[in-house]
């Protein structure tokens, strides 16, 4: 069986100076990305009515400040009307900030204080509007909007160490409740006013990310044993999804039904409603921490390279040839800083007289700075890696993940390739 192909459309620039460690889609056109930069970033895709393209590049509007320290955690609250509405971002501020996405202004709108540490999750649920932050101070905090601003509900206290994840149930039977997951290696339900319902058992090492999936009834989870595991509300594991190879980060629903999860061992993971791995989208960056999509099938994720990669995910083309889409100038040229000049006709196909020259930053450690590969279209994308490999004195393990990503730059395999 042939699954859906996802091929790496472009990574956004400027990039982040510090690990990306949470990326939002809002709408159709707009994207949240927030660092150890201690920075907010907004990106805006162009009308694809202007355009007839509805791919086109994600373009940074702002930044966005008032942390002063690592930002960690987004969220979106929807405006009424034609507004877009507020983004809302934590960290290690222990600050919860609330920014105008209309206005774009660099100051916050309003600024909810009660955690005592970083705020490294926040959640917002436009059917009970209610917004939800988790804390390393071991606790969540629930809060609405009132006439004067924003005011705490309750705070969720009980678990023993920080509470990395939080969830709102929105349907079935324990609709108006929350979910949280914690460093102390339990997740837990908790009523509308903060009672503990259950504390489920079963991950053995910290859980790291929750997922609610359609009908209220069943949830995921992501855990430092690198396994996810589909829950009931009652605790009983139902499922579990094996392929990461360590920590896994975070755990998305999509709009397209299917399940991403990221992590430590380099990659983005896409699973089906069946709990089968369709895909394993490997990143030349030590973790991969966050992830993202939008209706359209665009996925988005955060690495610590301080690079934002867009992968296009394109129902029609896993329709083509099992050979795949040959190397075109638009998904050359889209998936890396090009250096060469500009392309008069993106949709031509590369020849040996249209070689494009691509710069790739390739993460090599957390405290040192990207190393730059230099790629030429016409090159096989093993023979680079291996070179480039040879050259740095990289493990063969992280070579073959250099030549998928080189591969993905430049839209698969090349001609006459045996790999």
């Amino acid at each position: 069986m042939r699954h859906p192909p996802y091929h790496l459309l472009s990574n956004l620039q400027p990039p982040h100076s510090s690990d990306v460690k949470a990326v939002l889609a809002i709408g159709s056109d707009l994207l949240a990305s927030a660092s150890r930069d201690s920075t907010v970033a907004v990106w805006k895709r162009q009308s694809s009515e202007e355009t007839n393209d509805p791919r086109q590049p994600l373009q940074l509007q702002a930044l966005l400040g008032g942390h002063d320290a690592y930002v960690n955690s987004l969220a979106h609250i929807p405006g009424k009307d034609e507004d877009v509405g507020l983004l809302v971002s934590g960290g290690n501020s222990s600050l919860i900030l609330l920014h105008s996405l209309d206005t774009l202004a660099p100051d916050a709108q309003h600024c909810l204080i009660g955690h005592a540490l970083n705020v490294c999750a926040l959640a917002f649920n436009p059917k009970l509007g209610k917004l939800l932050s988790g804390s390393w101070d071991c606790s969540a905090r629930v809060w609405s909007q009132t006439q004067d601003g924003w005011a705490c509900d309750a705070v969720l206290e009980g678990h023993e160490q920080a509470v990395w994840d939080v969830q709102a149930v929105d349907d079935g039977r324990y609709y108006g409740s929350y979910l949280t997951g914690s460093a102390d290696n339990t997740i837990r339900l908790w009523s509308a006013t903060g009672e503990q319902l259950q504390r489920f058992k079963g991950s053995p090492e910290p859980v790291r990310s929750l997922a609610m999936l359609p009908g209220g009834d069943e949830f995921a989870s992501a855990c430092n044993d690198g396994i996810i595991r589909i829950w009931d509300m009652s605790g009983n594991i139902l499922a579990t999804l094996e392929g990461h190879s360590d920590y896994v980060y975070q755990v998305r629903y999509s709009p397209t039904g299917h399940l991403f999860s990221c992590g430590e061992d380099h990659t983005l993971r896409v699973w089906n409603r069946q709990g089968q791995q369709e895909r394993v989208l490997k990143h030349p960056c030590t973790t991969v921490w966050t992830v993202t999509s939008f209706l359209d099938g665009l996925v988005v994720t955060g690495g610590s390279d301080g690079v934002v990669r867009v992968w296009d995910y394109s129902a029609e083309s896993s329709l083509q040839d099992e050979t795949g889409p040959q190397p075109t100038e638009s998904n050359i040229t889209n998936g890396a800083q090009d250096v060469s000049q500009p392309v008069d006709n993106p949709k031509t196909d590369v020849t040996p007289s249209q070689v494009q020259r691509l710069v790739i930053n390739i993460d090599l450690a957390d405290d040192q700075p990207t190393v730059p590969l230099v790629f030429q279209s016409d090159q096989d994308p093993h023979e680079a890696a291996i070179a480039f490999g040879q050259q740095h004195g990289l493990s063969q393990s992280y070579i073959d993940r250099i030549e998928e990503f080189v591969a993905n730059h430049v839209g698969g395999t090349h001609e006459g390739q045996d790999r």
